[in-house]
């Protein structure tokens, strides 16, 4: 490897990479970060109505701040979080209703899905950007019925999120 090029011949603009930097900091290449991430699934059917979903599979889980033992994520970072679930159960189970909870609101962002008719399945999924303090905590709260399991390699249900700002 080769020492690391850099510039900032250009007003303002600072490269990395690259010696005509086109951007206030352009990087040409990849870029790593520490930023918090994971993604977890739900992959057995042992969530009761009106509970804390505690997601079993943790596929990824940068910065640790997911916890697969409460279910809850605790943001080590101040900064906006993008999460989102996936929720998915049977048609004779009925109802399903996920809330994202901050910090143990359950006000704020409500997910439904009503039952579903013979041969076919209920879902809901949604998507949020929440502005976390270092500590808060995100989870995902069930106050519908269960959900729709399955093994680990086809995991219908699954909840992540990530720092983007």
């Amino acid at each position: 490897m080769g020492s690391p090029s850099y510039a900032t011949n250009f007003p303002g603009n600072v490269g990395i990479g690259t010696t005509n930097p086109q951007a206030k900091l352009h990087v040409q290449g990849i870029v790593k970060t520490q930023n918090p991430a994971f993604s977890c699934a739900k992959t057995n059917f042992d969530v009761a109505q009106n509970t804390k979903i505690v997601w079993n599979e943790v596929n990824v889980n940068i910065g640790n701040g997911y916890s697969s033992t409460t279910g809850i994520f605790k943001a080590p970072i101040e900064g906006a979080y993008f999460f989102s679930v996936f929720g998915m159960t049977s048609n004779t189970v009925g109802l399903i209703n996920l809330i994202f909870v901050k910090n143990g609101d359950h006000t704020k962002i409500r997910l439904f899905a009503s039952a579903g008719t013979a041969d076919n399945y209920n879902h809901v999924s949604g998507s949020t950007v929440i502005y976390l303090q270092v500590n808060d905590e995100i989870f995902i709260y069930n106050s519908g019925s269960l959900f729709y399991g399955s093994d680990a390699t086809s995991a219908h249900n699954q909840f992540c999120g990530y720092l983007i700002g």
